[in-house]
């Protein structure tokens, strides 16, 4: 994970998944209510599709 990754050499920073789904009906009220309840300063939510075409990592 990319944000593990920058992170590391930061000791104050903790990185937690959450691995709760919060749905695009839900949407942001639900995504703020959750960061609240678990304390945090950042939460990144969102949802993708999976794509039809081939891709490889950038570098």
């Amino acid at each position: 994970m990319f944000v593990k990754k920058t992170v590391k050499t930061n000791f104050s920073v903790k990185v937690q998944a959450l691995n709760e789904e919060i749905t695009a009906q839900e949407g942001s009220k639900v995504a703020r209510a959750k960061g609240e309840k678990h304390h945090t300063d950042i939460l990144l939510w969102g949802w993708y599709e999976e794509s039809k075409t081939s891709t490889e990592p950038m570098r």
